[in-house]
């Protein structure tokens, strides 16, 4: 009996013996991806008393050759870690426990992946704004709050907002060096009660806290930059990428704010950077940003999903019965993702010329961007004809009203070329349909008689040909004041959505003009297909498709509505049609989705909006395109401050930009045109060709040249590099900037080349 026990065991030793190693690798190999985590992920400010809820619990989920994803399996929070630099971001602030300052919504906010805004149903009617809630209050804090599953690279968190039963899934996976995060908009469950309006992707996700040096970047007009903790007292900044939604116009509006016109934005600190870069979803998001201040303990950027917007209907507006009455905007099934790429950047790299360099590459990866840059020169904005309200016989009528034929406008160039302006560039504005403002939605390409008919159109387009004078004849696709309601885009309670004039003084409406509206935007292939046919005789290689490029909007029709989500994949369709076709497309603005099938934008950014929380304005957009597209500055005339446009035209490499007409500027007066003052081209000739034989000879060695550093010297004085080693200091203050042998005035710039003064 006791042999056979002693067997037994003997036998069941060796089993083990001969097992375990198998068993220890398969156990290896189940573990590899749940690592724990190293000691510096290690949450600050714990202590004994630290309640669960605010306790994280990092493991290692996912890795690749660059990069290392860990996760609280109970929470959802996530860090991301650089392989090459060690650099660690945290999804929420890895110190928020030690957070004295931050107060109200920002203390939850900044602990949160998700924030939302949502209506219940029942409110919807008298709602005049969205409720608010975020996840860890709303799901962390909450039984069954949070689920999280492992996927082979990264992770899927649900957060069930418990409460109001809206559930929204959110993938978080490694891309190389990256992290994608993704909501699944096609399974958010919003539940019986509550519809969502927005969704605030990682609010706080690399923010620097209260004693962190650094900065976040906003792509606010030309580039805005906004010092950590500059104690500024406001509220959080937030815009629409792609600008105000056309939707939402209001009869008074004292504001002059800049665009958004890239969907970027990243934090930056000492070597380290974080960019996100919205690649589904851009045309219905919001960039939003926190600055740190006596209220706030952190600095923060991130984006916002808008999933649906609130028409209000004002009902006896002029009496002291007002009533407003609320609707949502329709449904979101086509909708399905709504997608960041969060990259870190490390070194010499972890700054804004560093993420402008990544996002440039990514739209040349991604986008079909290439280098097309235009010969640069001098750039006119002509303006052809306007139509004018006239009377016979005390009735009263349209007419159409020149201001530049097409013989005067060989003119002005002819002129500009005799005083050796020898490169220049002319869109041409109200060369058809009506003038400068579609009367219908243009579908024929044809010259406007009192231009001079097609055959001095005919003739002008020779000359430029002959002389290398680029002619973009311009076409408005999307405004017009008359035709059929059922081109135009309308609000939720299915009333047209009309634009005014403003006079720009005490920005009130111009009540004797005409309003505007917008084209739905399903309407726009077959609007622009049909004008291609045309505009293809008449034997023109170059078109601008301004408005194209500078706007983005939505339909919230109850019958026929059209989601801002599809925009930029709408546009981008026609302007690959029209480049496609073998014209070179000039655009104004402009979006990213439209600037990329540009030669030549128009009116480019040079300025931001000039908020409060901004601490620096840079040329932010211009290192993105600069030397794949010629850009222009803002319009000379139309500056306050001539001199300040100039040098930004010169620190971004841009062409300068002239707004030009034959005819007196006085015919503009009591029109809705009447901004356009100072045109008539006599009065600026004499500047802009000073200008040019200053300016031409550093832009014919840079033009085609990407931008590969951008400083500030000293207060007021930026000093851009390009690739090909030219480098030009601009000073905007009122004192001499001397450095070694460098002397730069104000109000001037020098050019240095190879390290040497020119």
């Amino acid at each position: 009996m006791l042999k056979h026990k002693v067997f037994r065991v003997i036998s069941l030793l060796c089993v083990i013996l001969l097992v375990l190693p198998t068993a220890v690798v398969f156990a290896e190999k189940g573990t590899e991806n749940t690592q724990p985590a190293p000691a510096e992920l290690e949450q600050a400010g714990l202590t004994e008393e630290t309640e669960e809820a605010y306790r994280i619990r990092y493991e290692q989920v996912a890795s690749n050759d660059e990069s290392i994803l860990y996760a609280d399996m109970q929470k959802g929070f996530f860090a991301l870690q650089n392989k090459a630099s060690g650099d660690i971001w945290y999804s929420t602030p890895n110190d928020s426990l030690l957070d004295k300052i931050s107060g109200g919504s920002d203390k939850w906010t900044v602990r949160s992946q998700l924030t939302i805004g949502f209506l219940y149903k029942e409110d919807v009617v008298t709602a005049d704004s969205a409720s608010k809630a975020n996840s860890q209050l709303g799901c962390v804090e909450m039984d069954g709050g949070i689920q999280v599953q492992k996927l082979g690279d990264g992770i899927r968190v649900t957060y069930h907002f418990v409460e109001i039963g809206i559930t929204i899934p959110v993938e978080y996976r490694l891309q190389g060096a990256s992290l994608s995060a993704t909501i699944d908009v096609a399974n958010i469950d919003e539940g019986d009660e509550c519809l969502l309006t927005e969704i605030n992707l990682l609010p706080a996700f690399g923010a620097g806290n209260w004693q962190t040096e650094g900065q976040l970047l906003v792509p606010d007009g030309s580039g805005a930059l906004i010092d950590f903790n500059n104690g500024v007292e406001c509220l959080p900044y937030e815009q629409m990428v792609y600008g105000k939604d056309q939707l939402n116009f209001v009869d008074i509006d004292s504001s002059v704010t800049e665009e958004i016109r890239l969907p970027v934005f990243a934090t930056l600190m000492p070597n380290k950077a974080l960019m996100g870069v919205i690649t589904q979803g851009d045309g219905s998001a919001s960039i939003r940003a926190l600055n740190g201040n006596e209220d706030r303990g952190y600095n923060a950027v991130s984006s916002i999903f808008k999933m649906r917007a609130l028409d209000i209907l004002s009902m006896f507006k002029n009496t002291s019965n007002r009533r407003d009455l609320a609707r949502l905007s329709g449904d979101t099934e086509q909708i399905t993702t709504y997608q960041v790429v969060y990259t870190p950047l490390t070194g010499a790299d972890a700054n804004y010329v560093g993420v402008a360099n990544v996002y440039r590459q990514y739209l040349v990866d991604e986008k079909g961007l290439s280098k097309q840059a235009a010969t640069p020169g001098l750039a006119l904005n002509m303006l052809g004809s306007i139509d004018v309200k006239a009377a016979f016989l005390g009735i009263e009528y349209s007419k159409q009203q020149s201001l530049t034929t097409f013989e005067q406008a060989q003119a002005i160039l002819s002129a500009l070329k005799e005083r050796g302006v020898d490169s220049l560039s002319v869109r041409y504005q109200g060369w058809s349909n009506y003038g400068l403002l579609n009367k219908k939605v243009p579908t024929k390409a044809k010259a406007l008689s009192n231009l001079g008919g097609k055959k001095a159109l005919n003739i002008l387009n020779a000359y430029a040909t002959d002389n290398a004078i680029a002619l973009y004849p311009d076409v408005d696709f999307l405004r017009f004041r008359s035709g059929s309601k059922k081109q135009s885009i309308k609000t939720a309670f299915n009333e047209v959505v009309y634009h005014t004039e403003r006079m720009r003084s005490v920005f009130a409406t111009k009540l004797e003009l005409t309003p505007y509206r917008f084209l739905t935007p399903q309407n726009l292939k077959t609007v622009t297909d049909r004008y291609l046919k045309s505009y293809s005789g008449t034997g023109i290689s170059a078109i601008s498709l301004g408005t194209l490029g500078e706007y983005a909007y939505s339909n919230h029709s109850q019958h026929d509505g059209f989601h801002r989500y599809d925009y930029p994949e709408t546009v981008a369709a026609v302007l690959q049609n029209y480049r496609d076709s073998g014209l070179a497309l000039s655009v104004e603005g402009a979006n990213a989705f439209a600037a990329v099938y540009a030669a030549r934008i128009y009116n480019t950014p040079t300025l931001t909006s000039g908020y409060d929380m901004f601490d620096h304005e840079i040329p932010f957009y211009q290192i993105v395109f600069h030397g794949y597209t010629t850009m222009t500055a803002m319009p000379m005339a139309q500056t306050t401050e001539a001199a300040v446009n100039f040098l930004k035209a010169v620190e971004s490499g841009s062409e300068l930009l002239f707004d030009s007409m034959y005819e007196s500027s006085a015919l503009l007066t009591g029109t809705r045109y009447d901004h356009l003052y100072a045109t008539q081209y006599t009065l600026w000739m004499d500047q802009a060709v000073e200008l040019y034989t200053r300016y031409q000879p550093l832009l014919k060695t840079i033009y085609d040249q990407t931008i590969v550093a951008h400083t500030e010297l000293a207060s007021d004085v930026m000093q851009t590099t390009y690739e090909n080693g030219v480098s030009v200091i601009v000073n905007y203050s009122n004192v001499d900037y001397v450095s070694d042998s460098l002397t730069v005035k104000p109000l001037d710039y020098a050019v240095q080349e190879g390290g040497a003064a020119a």
